[in-house]
C-alpha cells in the first residue's frame, strides 16, 4: 500500500497562522515516530507525508516527506489522491481532525483511523460523559459552564475548567474546593469537570471493527499549579488485566467507530477504582515510545485493524519513560 501520514500541526495545518501557543514539538515527535514505524512495515509500498517548510531540518533523513508553503489544501488534496490509506493525527479541537478523516473517506481511501462519528463523539468532552456513563463506566461529573454554573454547589471538593474539545492539557485549570464563582463569564467551549483524586493515567489502544487490543499501560506525568500541564509519562512494563480490558470493551461497545489507534486517560483512585477521564481518537504523544517498548511494530497493529481484527498474543513489554520532546528507555 501506498500510505500518507498527515500530522496537522507538523504537516502544514498552521502554515501561514504561526506557530505560538501550538504543541507543535509533540507534532514533530508523533509524525517522525509514525514514518518510521509505517516505513518499516509489512505490506508498504511507500509512505509519505507533508511538512511545514520552516521544519523542514527536523525531517531530514526521512523520505517521501514535502513541504508545504501556502498551498496547504491543495497539497492535502494531492497527497490523498495519491495514497491507497491515510492516517490523520489531528487536534479535535474545533473539529479539524473530524474533517480530515471525512476528506480522507469521502476519496475513497482506506482510513487507519476512527470514523469521523467516533471522532465527534469522543472529542466533544461533554457527549463523551454521557456517552460512557450510559455504558456503565464511572467518569467525573461534567457540567457546560453557563454563566450561571454555580461550582459550590455540584462539586464537594477541587475541579477543573477546560475547552470542551480541547486536546491533552490544553488550558486545563485548577480550581479549589470553595472557590469564588471565577467563572460567570464562561463561554460555550468552556466545561468543569469534577477532579479525581488518585494517579493519572493512560492506555495505548488499537482496535478493529469488534476487537480491541490494549498496546501498554502508561503513567501520565502532569506539572500541577493553577494550570494542569502534561509532561509525559512512563510506558509500563504491566500488563493490562481484565479490569481495563472489560474498561476498554466497554467504550468501544458505547463509541463502536473508534478504530485503528487511540488512547484512553484514567485515574486510579486510592481505593482501586478506575475513573474514565477522555478518550482521544487518534495518535498520542505515548505512541512515540511504543516502538522501544514492544517487541513488535506498532505499524502493523494498527494496519491489521484496518482489515481484521488485531490480535496481540503474548507481548513482551519494557518500561520506557518519554516526554512531549521525545523518548528515552529507562
Amino acid at each position: 500500500m501506498k500510505i500518507f501520514i498527515h500530522e496537522y500541526l507538523a504537516g502544514g495545518g498552521l502554515s501561514g497562522s504561526g506557530f505560538e501557543g501550538a504543541p507543535v514539538g509533540e507534532g514533530i515527535m508523533m509524525l517522525q515516530s509514525a514514518l518510521a514505524d509505517f516505513g518499516d512495515a509489512n505490506a508498504v509500498a511507500e509512505v509519505f507525508s507533508t511538512v511545514d517548510h520552516l521544519l523542514l531540518e527536523s525531517f531530514k533523513g526521512y523520505p517521501g516527506v514535502i513541504p508545504i508553503y501556502d498551498n496547504y489544501r491543495q497539497t492535502i488534496s494531492h497527497m490523498l489522491d495519491r495514497c491507497d490509506a491515510a492516517l490523520i493525527i489531528a487536534p479535535e479541537t474545533a473539529g479539524v481532525l473530524a474533517d480530515l478523516t471525512r476528506a480522507v473517506v469521502s476519496g475513497g481511501k482506506i482510513n487507519l483511523g476512527s470514523h469521523p462519528d467516533a471522532i465527534r463523539d469522543s472529542g466533544d468532552k461533554l457527549i463523551f460523559s454521557a456517552v460512557v456513563s450510559e455504558a456503565g463506566l464511572p467518569v467525573p461529573k461534567t457540567y457546560p459552564a453557563a454563566c450561571f454554573f454555580d461550582p459550590k454547589i455540584v462539586f464537594s471538593g477541587k475541579w477543573v475548567t477546560k475547552p470542551v474539545d480541547g486536546a491533552g492539557s490544553d488550558n486545563v485549570t485548577l480550581h479549589e474546593s470553595g472557590e469564588p464563582e471565577t467563572f460567570t463569564h464562561a463561554d460555550s467551549r468552556t466545561i468543569a469537570q469534577e477532579y479525581i483524586e488518585g494517579d493519572p493515567m493512560s492506555l495505548c489502544v488499537v482496535s478493529g471493527m469488534r476487537e480491541s487490543s490494549i498496546l501498554s499501560v502508561n503513567r501520565q506525568i502532569l506539572e500541577k499549579g493553577a494550570k494542569l500541564k502534561y509532561t509525559g509519562g512512563e510506558m509500563t512494563a504491566d500488563k493490562p488485566g481484565k479490569k481495563l480490558s472489560r474498561m476498554v470493551d466497554l467504550i468501544k461497545e458505547a463509541i463502536p467507530g473508534l478504530r485503528g489507534f487511540w488512547g484512553v486517560d484514567y485515574v486510579h483512585t486510592r481505593e482501586g477504582e478506575v475513573v474514565v477521564i477522555e478518550v482521544n481518537p487518534r495518535l498520542t504523544t505515548s505512541y512515540c515510545a511504543l516502538s522501544k517498548s514492544l517487541d513488535l511494530n506498532p505499524a502493523n497493529t494498527i494496519l491489521d485493524a484496518a482489515t481484521r481484527e488485531p490480535k496481540l498474543g503474548e507481548v513482551e513489554r519494557r518500561p520506557v519513560r518519554y516526554d512531549i520532546s521525545g523518548a528515552s528507555t529507562c
